[in-house]
């Protein structure tokens, strides 16, 4: 099986193990998701340091007092660390970087840093949330609100759908592999337009009964 499939499966472990909640009640789940995703969203939105550093230290007090599953955590945090160093190695190059900051840089390095810590720190205080309660729990201390509980449904079709659709996608992207392997280089293009047309028409399929299957069970606020 290739790199990409066994990428796909991993990514969908991840998932199931952060949909999974716990029965952890303080503080409020959904009341601390909120709050998380605030400070999350001003944090990258906002060109502070300050905020960058007031993320990174919520978020190891609360993962201290939560004791979020360690795995999920680790994996979800390794994402975001590679999504910061991929576009940040050009920059420890070059020493360009479209943002302007609050401070004077005067190294590559030091903008490099900046970089990192933009892209990595800002979404921690939502990573230690999802991966304390789960997005169950918190799901479910939502619902009791009219005005977010639409949007909770959604999130939850989402998670489940992506969850059970990236393992779809890795089976069949592994049955069509010896396809592409295997033909001339005269008809590579040819087994690659067949291959992805084969895997949009089994996504069709598999959502389109997904989507059935959700709107059978849902009753209210979908």
């Amino acid at each position: 099986m290739s790199l990409l499939s066994e990428f796909l499966k991993a990514a969908s472990r991840v998932l199931d193990e952060a949909y999974a909640g716990t029965d952890k009640s303080f503080p409020h789940p959904g009341a601390f998701f909120l709050m998380s995703l605030a400070l999350s969203f001003t944090s990258a939105v906002l060109n502070s340091p300050v905020l960058w550093i007031a993320s990174g230290l919520y978020s190891i007090t609360w993962g201290i007092v939560l004791r979020p599953r360690l795995k999920p955590l680790l994996s979800i945090t390794s994402i975001t660390l590679l999504l910061a160093l991929v576009p940040g190695v050009p920059i420890l190059f070059t020493g360009f970087d479209a943002l302007k900051y609050p401070v004077s840089l005067e190294s590559r390095t030091q903008v490099f840093a900046f970089f990192v810590a933009r892209v990595a720190l800002s979404p921690m205080p939502l990573i230690v949330s999802l991966t304390g309660f789960g997005w169950a729990s918190i799901s479910a201390s939502l619902r009791g609100s009219r005005v977010l509980s639409r949007y909770v449904s959604k999130v939850d079709f989402f998670l489940l759908n992506t969850k059970y659709l990236t393992v779809v996608f890795a089976d069949y992207l592994a049955a069509r592999e010896s396809r592409v392997v295997l033909r001339a280089r005269s008809t590579l293009w040819r087994a690659l337009a067949m291959t992805i047309a084969d895997i949009i028409g089994k996504f069709t399929v598999v959502s389109r009964d997904l989507v059935k299957a959700y709107e059978s069970r849902c009753v209210e606020n979908c």
